[in-house]
């Protein structure tokens, strides 16, 4: 969880240089998404946990990041650090292949609304785009080869039965040696899409397989209502900027537009496909759309203090607004900890968690120690237990 705090917070300040590139903004940017990330229960509660769900949000934020880099850059350097980040989040989870679905969104939207950094000749344009495309490739060809060198260790003793049809000669034992990587990872990319059907169970309700509502309802279930409040207030203060025509003065400095409209265009796809995912078993499988929208915050203490003028109680009061809802999110992680696990919101209306959520919303087992020390400590010798 450590890592992926640095990384919330070194992506938020980036987000949060402001126009007039002052450092405090990019602090305060930066700030506020460390912030509500480290009070997220979501994040507490899966963070200390050995598996991959929190390795994927890191990988796949920075896989996200660095392929803007290589559309304001395109250069050696961010291809293979684009390669390096993308690597890690095809390692991490075989659903990764999201990012290409995300990646091929960001440049269609380019196409349809460009940034200012863009050429306006149309020649120019497509030259602009074919040496991104170039860069990008190079990226993913650089993660393709961390993923097969990584495969290709991790399957050298294991027999290549399932490649016997080649043959047994040396040069067909080699073979297979050598394509035991690709279809080890396509196996596992292939069952956990054939796999993830199963029933679900959303506000007292069993559906035999998921449900496209499951994680907007869990994420408001789940989610501090401090941070719910913040994404309302950076809505508002967007539309208002837009509704007062302030949006020819650039909350965000020009060097991180590509990067910007990366995050909400991937917030968009990733949202998307959580909600058309069969799988709706846990707020874990939500955490890549959660930090994305965590860093949609990042430009909320410019905007506000740009609505509400240069006066100094103006900025008084936007600052006192903002940091009241931060301290309504670090008092909600701290009355939560350490039952972060079941942690449902106000929202609830007192009706017990395991009444409106299913699976690790509720319990992952984290509480059997407990009940063991209890069953001891009474002398009991058997207990029943509900699945």
């Amino acid at each position: 969880m450590g890592t992926v705090a640095h990384a919330v917070a070194d992506v938020g300040s980036g987000l949060g240089r402001l126009r007039v590139r002052t450092s405090t903004g990019r602090r305060m940017g930066g700030l506020l998404c460390l912030t509500v990330y480290v009070s997220t229960p979501a994040f507490l509660a899966f963070g200390p946990l050995e598996h991959t769900d929190l390795a994927i949000t890191l990988f796949s934020l920075l896989a996200l990041w660095t392929f803007a880099e290589v559309w304001c850059e395109p250069n050696r350097k961010n291809a293979l650090l684009l390669g390096l980040s993308l690597a890690g989040a095809l390692l991490s989870k075989f659903t990764a292949g999201i990012l290409f679905v995300a990646f091929a969104a960001c440049a269609l939207s380019l196409r349809w609304r460009a940034v200012p950094e863009q050429p306006q000749n149309k020649a120019e344009t497509r030259k602009w785009r074919r040496v991104r495309w170039r860069t990008t490739l190079k990226g993913v060809l650089w993660a393709a080869r961390f993923v097969y060198v990584f495969y290709l260790g991790f399957s050298w003793n294991q027999p290549p039965d399932p490649l016997d049809r080649i043959g047994a000669g040396p040069a067909a034992l080699f073979l297979r040696r050598m394509l035991m990587p690709p279809l080890l990872y396509l196996r596992g990319v292939f069952w956990v899409l054939f796999t993830s059907k199963r029933p679900t169970f959303l506000l007292g309700q069993t559906y035999p397989r998921g449900v496209w509502f499951y994680f907007p309802v869990v994420f408001v279930l789940k989610s501090p209502l401090a941070f719910l409040s913040l994404l309302i207030l950076s809505l508002g203060a967007a539309l208002s900027r837009k509704w007062l025509r302030l949006n020819g003065v650039g909350v965000l400095s020009s060097d991180v537009r590509v990067h910007w409209r990366v995050i909400w265009v991937s917030v968009v796809v990733f949202t998307a496909v959580c909600m058309l995912s069969p799988l709706d078993i846990s707020i874990r499988h939500f955490t890549v759309p959660l930090i994305l929208l965590i860093l949609l915050l990042a430009p909320v203490p410019r905007m506000l203090s740009e609505l509400v003028g240069r006066s100094r109680s103006g900025a008084a009061m936007a600052a006192g607004v903002v940091g009241a809802l931060v301290a309504g999110c670090l008092f909600t992680a701290l009355h939560a900890y350490p039952y972060c696990m079941p942690y449902i919101n106000a929202l609830s209306l007192g009706r017990a968690a395991y009444t409106l959520v299913n699976d690790s919303n509720v319990d992952w087992n984290q509480s059997l120690p407990e009940v063991r020390r209890f069953a001891e400590q009474n002398g009991l010798s058997r207990i029943d237990l509900v699945e």
